[in-house]
């Protein structure tokens, strides 16, 4: 080959790391029974996108019917969901809350709330205390009398202030559980932040309706929820709170946007360490992340997560231990934005005119 002044010139590509992988927050986990006809066709988790696969399944013996009921119910919610996922549990096998959790999540831990088959108090406390450890939510089923009174049973009160965990009081076979979670979760929180009261839909209302008293001692006394008729709705879930009476949407916008900027700062970080460039420990450093998060916020207020003008990001002064440990410190604050529940008006009726003519 003859010579020629080629080498003079060097080009180098650098490729852009890959996006992230976004935590999502729409899918519901559905844990069954494999002891009541739930093999999975021997996955430990799988996914139905819609009630015709679910369908296949129960007629393939990978389902039993009352999975398919209960995955029937969720694809009837409205809007529909994309996506639910179902997982087993092995009673048959004595297995923990904790081993069965465990065992799901080496296989897939992409799903964020979840409904679990038992109704018996112990395994519901058993998969609060699991869940609370976790940046996911539990929605449990109970018809537990002491729901109705003005006194929990002892083999529920483990789950009094538990942030993680809602409980809905229903007294009907159906899976209020599961329509309720997939209702609510079908909400994007990038776009929208739901609140957590609503209809659901093919579940059948209280076999016996409660008093106005024991209506009152489910929400206000036992920090539960309850699904009753409410305008056209024949089950209105209310009033979507934690059982620590706080509203569930609360959590999932904290864990929302607690993800987003952890994964939108370790993207900027890959991105710099890919030029061969640093985030450095000062205030251009600080711009840097001050953008994400200021992004981030004004982004939770477009959501409905935070009231409009009522959230604020701060830099902290750099000090000399921060320099030490190469470490940028900031604070972010934000008004959750409440949704309205209760609607008081005051009308004065007199038989005379209110204006002069």
């Amino acid at each position: 080959m003859s010579a020629d002044h080629s080498n003079t010139i060097t080009v180098n590509i650098f490729l852009a790391p890959l996006p992230p992988t976004r935590a999502g927050f729409g899918t519901a986990l559905f844990i069954v029974d494999q002891d009541d006809g739930n093999t999975l066709g021997g996955d430990r988790i799988v996914s139905f996108a819609n009630s015709a696969e679910a369908e296949a399944a129960e007629i393939a013996g990978t389902i039993s019917a009352d999975t398919l009921a209960a995955l029937q119910t969720a694809f009837s919610q409205q809007p529909t969901p994309s996506k639910v996922k179902v997982a087993y549990h092995d009673s048959g096998a004595a297995e923990s809350v904790t081993t069965m959790l465990a065992a799901i999540e080496a296989v897939d831990a992409d799903w964020y709330g979840v409904a679990f088959y038992s109704r018996v108090a112990a395994s519901i406390v058993a998969m609060s205390a699991a869940i609370e450890t976790r940046k996911k939510i539990y929605v449990a089923q109970s018809q537990h009398a002491s729901w109705l009174t003005g006194t929990l049973d002892a083999s529920l009160t483990d789950l009094e202030e538990n942030e993680r965990t809602a409980v809905i009081v229903h007294d009907d076979e159906d899976p209020a559980d599961l329509a309720w979670l997939v209702s609510r979760l079908v909400f994007n929180p990038d776009e929208r932040s739901a609140g957590w009261e609503g209809q659901i839909r093919q579940v059948d209302a209280q076999d016996t309706l409660p008093t106005t008293a024991q209506r009152d001692f489910v929400m206000n006394t036992n920090s539960a929820n309850i699904g009753l008729p409410f305008s056209s709705a024949a089950v209105y879930v209310s009033p979507g709170q934690n059982m620590n009476g706080r509203a569930i949407y609360e959590i999932l916008s904290g864990d929302w946007l607690a993800a987003r900027i952890a994964e939108d700062v370790a993207y900027l970080k890959l991105q710099h360490t890919a030029r061969g460039e640093k985030i450095i420990v000062d205030a251009t450093g600080q711009a840097k992340i001050m953008t994400i998060l200021a992004g981030r916020l004004q982004q939770g207020e477009e959501a409905g997560h935070f009231v409009k003008g009522q959230t604020r990001a701060t830099a902290e002064t750099i000090s000399a231990d921060d320099i030490s440990n190469r470490r940028l410190r900031f604070k972010a604050e934000a008004q959750i934005a409440a949704d309205a529940r209760l609607f008081v008006f005051n009308v004065y009726l007199q038989p005379d005119p209110l204006q002069a003519e």
